[in-house]
């Protein structure tokens, strides 16, 4: 229990279990009484007891509702007590209960990052893989079209020669593959 909810409750006891001002002048004069020796009651009667052997029902009552009085007060402060430990544990509850939520709320704030950079990882390599696959589809067109214009350019060139060299070495070759096969 706090320091502060136990001196409250000492002074509520206190305050309570305090006569009240009637009571304690009443208490005051009999002491005064006791102390100077004169009696607290009428002279002895034979008929009658005399009222200090006797409580009065007044001063009987009065203690019989400082008893009742007394005990409901504690009756209160036990609930109270009780309602206090139980609050303690509900709050060391909540608290746990906080500290769990707090934590799962990181664990899905990491899953969350770690998706995300998962994700923009995948986007990256498909983007690496879609950049080459361009470039290579761009470097296997380039070298088409370059080996094309060769092989246009050679054919060209053959042509012209191959006239040319077919005047030249026209009848020699024929004549080489007449012996062939002669």
């Amino acid at each position: 229990m706090r320091a502060s909810v136990k001196v409250w409750l000492q002074e509520q006891r206190r305050r309570r279990n305090t006569l009240p001002p009637e009571e304690e002048a009443h208490i005051q004069r009999i002491k005064d009484r006791l102390r100077i020796g004169s009696p607290l009651c009428e002279p002895y009667d034979s008929h009658t007891e005399s009222s200090w052997r006797k409580p009065t029902p007044v001063s009987s009552a009065t203690a019989d509702s400082l008893l009742q009085h007394n005990a409901v007060l504690l009756s209160r402060l036990e609930d109270v007590e009780e309602a206090l430990r139980y609050s303690e544990k509900e709050r060391q509850r909540l608290r746990t209960q906080l500290l769990q939520a707090s934590d799962e709320n990181r664990r899905c704030a990491m899953q969350l990052i770690q998706l995300a950079l998962d994700t923009r990882r995948g986007e990256l390599l498909l983007e690496e893989q879609l950049f080459r696959e361009r470039l290579l589809r761009h470097e296997s067109e380039k070298r088409q079209k370059f080996l094309w214009e060769l092989d246009r350019r050679l054919s060209s060139n053959r042509c012209a020669h191959a006239s040319h060299n077919e005047r030249l070495q026209g009848s020699p070759r024929v004549s080489l593959s007449k012996q062939f096969y002669a």
